[in-house]
């Protein structure tokens, strides 16, 4: 019985860092999005965060570039999908895929470059994170 309810806090606090990580997502204003888009040579950490959340979003593996990234941001909805994303339906084998670009940085590693791509960091480690 121990071991049930110790799945349902560890399920119960996933459930509430995702969606405290989608909230903030949701709230970036076209400023921030902007931020990130205007890299036209982002450094390999917000690189790394946007691909990681491209695949959670289902990208396939062939579009899964910085252009398609900038994109993505560029039609200023992607952080609203991604707040809005049943991550359930996320297969593993894409989590796993986005946790090798995430597990090279920290949340503050990331916060230090972009505050935008901090919170994509945040939202895309709680989703990837088994």
């Amino acid at each position: 019985m121990a071991d049930a309810n110790k799945d349902q806090t560890i399920d119960f606090d996933r459930m509430s860092m995702i969606s405290e990580a989608s909230t903030i997502l949701a709230q970036l204003d076209k400023k921030s999005m902007t931020e990130i888009k205007s890299f036209n040579n982002p450094p390999e950490g917000v690189k790394d965060v946007l691909m990681a959340s491209i695949i959670l979003l289902g990208r396939p593996k062939s579009e899964q570039t910085w252009s398609i990234a900038k994109k993505e941001l560029g039609s200023f909805d992607m952080h609203k999908r991604a707040a809005e994303l049943d991550f359930e339906k996320i297969p593993m084998d894409r989590r796993r895929e986005a946790m090798k670009y995430l597990s090279k940085y920290s949340y503050e590693h990331i916060m230090k470059i972009s505050r935008a791509a901090a919170a994509f960091y945040q939202w895309a480690h709680a989703i990837a994170s088994e």
